[in-house]
């Protein structure tokens, strides 16, 4: 839920907590989900994840579930964002695409930096 809690099923609506869990997580304009995680761009172009991490889709070079968003340092100008099953896709401003978790042959990805992150080298429009 990103508020610290984990397990159950949430009844009511909670805010999302803020990185270290103090506060709320503000400013947001931007958010995907999958089943088991949520990530958020904020107007200022950053990207925070939170929830289920076994495939490496929070972006922080782990493997844990976050109770709170953590902050994808690699990234501070995404405009889009996606989420899928154990992964997470980011457009910037300018352009370019950003990728990480699980791959297609369901292993994590851990091609550049310490966030597991790589910039997907072209990507297909279909028409």
């Amino acid at each position: 839920m990103g508020n610290g809690t984990k397990g159950g099923i949430q009844k009511s609506a909670v805010a999302v907590a803020g990185v270290t869990g103090d506060g709320t997580l503000e400013g947001i304009y931007a958010i995907a989900a999958s089943p088991k995680t949520a990530v958020a761009i904020s107007k200022d172009g950053h990207v925070y994840s939170w929830g289920n991490n076994d495939n490496g889709q929070i972006g922080d070079a782990t493997h844990f579930e976050r109770l709170y968003p953590v902050m994808q340092s690699d990234i501070n100008n995404a405009k889009a964002v996606s989420a899928g099953d154990g992964y997470t896709v980011v457009q910037t401003t300018s352009g370019n695409m950003y990728a990480w978790g699980k791959t297609t042959q369901d292993k994590s990805v851990t091609v550049r930096s310490m966030n597991n992150l790589f910039r997907l080298q072209s990507v297909q429009t279909l028409s």
